[in-house]
Order: structure tokens, then sequence, then C-alpha cells
């Protein structure tokens, strides 16, 4: 098996991207393993990759933002009225709704 990066088509809730990801592959009949870590990036980048093609704030994003006004995740999410895991799991990859990117926007002054 050789380890090979490369960009993969997909569709993630009706929107087709680009993504890139790793995975071994066997030089003799192309088929494709990765291990729990190589599935939760892909899972990640795939979120993210779904989150910038239709415009709602990133994971990182939303931790720069955070960061940049000196609010705990707790803080914030007090402020956003949702539980502190809620929030951590948007900066780590869960996508959030549309609407509560809107709460987002408006807690960090970027409404548009």
């Amino acid at each position: 098996m050789e380890l090979k990066h490369r960009a993969k088509g997909v569709s993630f809730r009706g929107v087709e991207m680009d993504v890139a990801c790793r995975a071994y592959v066997c030089p003799d009949c192309g088929l494709e393993s990765g291990c729990v870590a190589d599935v939760y990036e892909a899972q990640r980048s795939i979120a993210e990759a779904y989150r910038k093609k239709i415009g709602l704030f990133t994971g990182a994003e939303i931790r720069t933002l955070r960061e940049k006004r000196h609010l705990s995740i707790e803080g914030l999410a007090k402020q956003l009225e949702v539980a502190p895991e809620v929030l951590q799991g948007w900066e780590e990859g869960t996508v959030q709704s549309p609407e509560m990117d809107v709460r987002l926007r408006k807690a960090f002054g970027r409404e548009s």
C-alpha cells in the first residue's frame, strides 16, 4: 500500500466540491484504505469545504474570531444560548445551521 494525497470530488448535503484527502492505495488493484485518523480528517475537510462553499463561518474562523475578542468557549456559548459543547463542535468541524451562523456573525459584529 502506498500513501497518496489527492483531491477527491465529494457531495455533501447536495453540494459538490473537491476535498484534499489521503489514503493508502494498493498499486495493483487501486483499493483505498485509511486509518481512523484519516477518516476523521477527511470528514473535517469535507465540513470545512462545505461551509466555505455555502458561505458559513469555518471552524477556524469561529475560533480565531472568538479568540480575537478574548472570549472563552463558555462565554460565547452563553451569549449564543447554546451549550459549550455545541460551540466547541463547530470549531472542530460540526457544521452549524445557517440560522446559528447568523447569530455568530451578530456576536462577532460581522452582520452582512
